[in-house]
């Protein structure tokens, strides 16, 4: 059996959560869709420039968004980041890397989902 990839996984989610309250989700993506793409713009400056204190924040910010959305690999990704930039680990650039193309997946179905409702279809 295939497992939906970890963005498959969180848009399932997200939308299983908010299920009875269509609206309230659209207003939520709405609302943070702009906030996530620059969330996205300052993760990727933070790896490609290899700072930590940065990258902490940014993880952050993120933590708290995707935990409003009901996100739970976003969350867990941004929170793991999180912790590892504070320690200065290693490997806080690979799970920034990996937290990164996950927000990136989660975004295109983001402008999918606007670009569907802003035409009216309501295949999701």
């Amino acid at each position: 059996m295939h497992s939906p990839s970890p963005d498959q996984s969180d848009w399932q989610a997200m939308n299983l959560h908010f299920q009875a309250q269509p609206q309230l989700l659209d207003r939520l993506i709405g609302m943070l869709s702009d906030t996530l793409n620059g969330i996205q713009q300052e993760l990727s400056q933070a790896i490609a420039s290899q700072n930590f204190n940065e990258l902490d924040k940014v993880a952050h910010n993120l933590k708290g968004t995707a935990l409003n959305l009901h996100t739970p690999e976003l969350a867990r990704l941004a929170i793991q980041t999180q912790e590892q930039a504070r320690q200065r680990a290693g490997d806080a650039l690979e799970t920034a890397q990996t937290l990164s193309q996950c927000l990136s997946d989660f975004l295109k179905h983001l402008d999918q989902r606007q670009t569907n409702s802003s035409t009216g279809d309501c295949a999701q």
